[in-house]
């Protein structure tokens, strides 16, 4: 399409307990009002009523999976081979994005900024859930990756960093290289930022906020059980022989952290995949910064201006 310069693929459906549909008008309204870029919502059979005249201004499209597709991965993956822009931005339908960073992306995009580029990684925010205006945590843990991979000058590190709205990636790089994102319901990034990570791209590390991370208990990824962290350890473990086959075994998914969180669920399934993890030789134990990002993230503590949660 003449004049495209990005496409925004926003996967949306039901969400029990969350207002999907103020959440996705939430996003779309922070949206600048611009000819080139066009947002794709992907509904994956969700209920979802909408009402196009609030945001008439936008270049909006929506797209449908077909009967008995389902799931995040399934619906980015339609999302990229309806899009038309040739760069791919993704947000979840629960996060914002940055209404500033985002023009400066697109004015960059439109100068020619990243025209040797395959891949921008830009810097990440998060919000508390229900307020917008409080800074959450979750974003903490990706700007560090990010700044690692600056100062090592190694972008093979952002593997370790598999949530999608920190890439933006060239459509016609995603289609030479055949990405897709995975089919599992949680963690289907990881074969994306895997497979994107063995391609090599060609990398910029810019200093602009883009996501603005949903951090708290309506967040699509904030409450898993048992079967979901197991489905989390198996994609990681599949991801790792991967990495290692491809000369990237040095940035593999530690595994303690996922481990941990399996077993203060359900103790008996924790053990055994820990003796899977050991049997393949997968990393355990992360960094010490990783570790304290990580612990951060998931033992925040409010700060005396929060007011508690």
């Amino acid at each position: 399409m003449p004049g495209l310069i990005a496409s925004l693929i926003v996967p949306c459906r039901n969400q029990p307990g969350a207002d999907r549909r103020g959440m996705i008008d939430a996003l779309l309204a922070g949206l600048p009002d611009r000819p080139d870029l066009e947002v794709l919502l992907v509904d994956d059979g969700s209920s979802l009523p909408y009402d196009p005249p609030a945001f008439a201004a936008l270049r909006l499209r929506r797209a449908h999976l077909a009967p008995g597709q389902s799931g995040a991965g399934a619906a980015r993956n339609l999302g990229m081979a309806e899009a038309a822009g040739d760069w791919l931005i993704f947000a979840d339908s629960d996060d914002l994005l940055d209404r500033a960073g985002l023009g400066r992306l697109l004015d960059g995009l439109a100068a020619g900024r990243w025209q040797g580029c395959d891949l921008i990684v830009p810097q990440a925010a998060s919000f508390r859930d229900g307020d917008p205006a409080r800074r959450g945590q979750r974003h903490l843990f990706a700007n560090r990756r990010v700044a690692r991979a600056r100062a090592l000058g190694d972008t093979g590190i952002l593997v370790r960093v598999p949530a999608c709205w920190m890439r933006v990636v060239r459509r016609d790089f995603v289609q030479a290289h055949g990405l897709r994102f995975g089919p599992a319901a949680i963690g289907e990034d990881v074969d994306f930022a895997v497979d994107l990570g063995l391609a090599r791209p060609r990398t910029d590390l810019v200093d602009l906020v883009l996501p603005h991370i949903r951090d708290g208990h309506s967040s699509l990824t904030s409450d898993m059980g048992a079967a979901a962290r197991e489905q989390v350890l198996a994609v990681k473990m599949a991801a790792n022989a991967r990495l290692r086959a491809g000369g990237l075994g040095r940035w593999d998914y530690p595994l303690l952290l996922d481990l941990i969180g399996l077993m203060r669920h359900d103790l008996r399934a924790g053990l055994r995949w820990w003796g899977r993890a050991l049997a393949a030789r997968s990393r355990l134990v992360p960094p010490l910064g990783d570790l304290a990002d990580a612990l951060r993230a998931r033992l925040r503590t409010p700060s005396a201006g929060d007011g508690g949660s």
